[in-house]
């Protein structure tokens, strides 16, 4: 065997076999807590924790301000329905959406300062206290939730969901989540 490749060894000098884990090959979420594989989840885990965009919903002026984050890696097992249907709209921005605010005037340097909107649970989401929160009579799935807060007319008209409204705030956030330049400055510059 020849010496001149470097990842090619003689027999004495031959690397031990590596024990592969199969069940962590496969996949499984066992690992060990001080192994590659778990500190790149606890960063991942602080990242998205700190990555995050306010979105002013449609329809409510300034008085309701999506916070919206990064989710846990497990977030699209709870989406259910068909992509692009209005159920899996609702149901990708409730898991999205980790708080509501409103806009509560301007900083010094010209900014919106945002409230956080309190419910009887804590911060306000899109959640079953939503419904009690803004008046609403009956208690909501989150997904109905959603649909409620982009659900237009009901006085003079038949309340519908303003679909449209729904599918460019589900891609504003879809968008988001899938810029991968944020990604790269992040690397590049952390707190960007």
């Amino acid at each position: 065997m020849s010496t001149s490749d470097p990842f090619m060894t003689d027999g004495d000098d031959a690397v031990d076999a590596v024990e592969i884990d199969e069940a962590a090959a496969a996949g499984s979420d066992a690992v060990a807590a001080d192994s590659p594989l778990e500190r790149l989840r606890r960063t991942y885990a602080a990242r998205r924790r700190q990555a995050e965009l306010f979105l002013p919903v449609p329809g409510w002026g300034d008085a309701l301000v999506a916070r919206v984050t990064v989710p846990d890696h497990d977030f699209t097992r709870r989406i259910t329905g068909t992509p692009g249907t209005v159920d899996w709209m609702a149901d990708f921005v409730a898991e999205t959406v980790d708080g509501l605010f409103e806009i509560d005037g301007v900083d010094d340097d010209g900014s919106p300062r945002l409230t956080a909107i309190e419910s009887e649970s804590g911060p306000l989401r899109f959640n079953v206290h939503y419904a009690d929160t803004v008046g609403l009579p009956e208690a909501l799935s989150a997904r109905e939730a959603v649909q409620s807060a982009f659900t237009i007319g009901g006085e003079d008209s038949l309340p519908v969901i303003n679909v449209v409204a729904l599918a460019e705030f589900a891609n504003t956030i879809e968008r988001w989540l899938g810029d991968t330049s944020r990604d790269i400055a992040e690397a590049i510059v952390p707190g960007r």
